[in-house]
């Protein structure tokens, strides 16, 4: 009846990802600046790719909270970690599994004459930001 028809599990509106990168410049000699640079040419390849996978001009304003670590024994290697809100009709755990898909299938972004590669062994879907 109506009460039943009117509970609807609503799916969240956000997902967390997180992708691993190198090389950039090695994390002991990061500033603010070179975080923000870093952050920024991930976040771009991320939109880019999601782009191409729905042609549905998404907009780098639907990723926020972004985060960056560094593992010291691989300090060339950056952990990007961010959450992606729902696009329009496009869910946000459909756009983590195409940022999966894209890394899963060797993704890389050229940088001046540098090749940035993202590790297919780190996951890419997260539960929580930390």
């Amino acid at each position: 009846g109506a009460f039943t028809s009117a509970i609807v599990v609503k799916e969240s509106k956000s997902s967390l990802f997180q992708l691993r990168a190198e090389p950039f410049t090695s994390c002991e000699e990061w500033t603010i600046s070179t975080e923000d640079s870093i952050k920024s040419f991930i976040r771009s390849a991320v939109v880019d790719n999601i782009q191409d996978y729905c042609e549905c001009g998404f907009l780098d304003s639907f990723i926020t909270n972004e985060s960056l670590f560094c593992d010291i024994q691989n300090p060339t290697q950056a952990v990007y970690r961010a959450q992606v809100f729902n696009f329009g009709s496009i869910s946000s755990t459909q756009i983590v599994s195409w940022i999966e898909d894209w890394v899963l299938n060797g993704a890389s972004v050229t940088s001046g004459p540098i090749l940035v590669t993202f590790d297919p062994t780190c996951p890419v879907p997260l539960n929580s930001i930390n």
